[in-house]
Order: structure tokens, then C-alpha cells, then sequence
């Protein structure tokens, strides 16, 4: 067994290590362990190594961003903003809930 944080630590290393951005790399980590947690083992830190490989060959932010958009955005990065957001800001319900 391994703690979260180990995890998250050690996964953002291995991004760093390929070539990620901190940012990046903390972020793809924080989203894998996050998937772990709540059950989705099949998208968690089983996929790292994969993700390396993805990092060293430049398919994963290698790219610029299509026409009309300001960034790529890697898998869970969305989720993971959203995630934050709502921690900081509180979860938003509708009027009638």
C-alpha cells in the first residue's frame, strides 16, 4: 500500500523526468491518484508508465493549440480544475434543489 500523496509525489516526478512542466506534471499526477480514490483504478496510476512514454515522444502537450482554442488540455486536466475551483469556491446547486 502507498499513501495518495507518495503517489501523487512520485508521479510528478516521473512526468518531470520525461520532459513535463511541473504544472503539467503535478496536475496529470494529482488527476491519476484522484481516479484511484474514488474506484477508477483502470484510468489511476496504472497509467503512468504509458504516460511517460507519451511525454518523451512529445504527443502529450507537444502540440499547439487548434484554431480558436488557448491550450491543450491533457486527460482529467478539466476535471481536475473543476475539482480545485469548487474546493476553493464551494459546489454550485441549482435554485431548486
Amino acid at each position: 500500500m502507498f499513501s495518495a500523496d507518495l503517489l501523487r509525489q512520485v508521479g510528478a516526478a516521473l512526468f518531470e523526468a520525461a520532459g513535463a512542466p511541473p504544472s503539467i506534471a503535478t496536475q496529470v499526477a494529482a488527476s491519476m491518484v484522484e481516479n484511484n480514490l474514488v474506484g477508477r483504478d483502470s484510468h489511476g496510476v496504472i497509467r503512468i508508465p504509458p504516460y511517460v512514454a507519451r511525454v518523451k515522444s512529445g504527443r502529450i502537450k507537444g502540440v499547439p493549440p487548434a484554431p480558436g482554442f488557448d491550450e491543450v488540455m491533457v486527460p482529467g486536466e478539466p476535471e481536475l480544475r473543476t475539482r480545485q475551483q469548487r474546493l476553493r469556491e464551494g459546489i454550485p446547486l441549482a435554485d431548486d434543489t
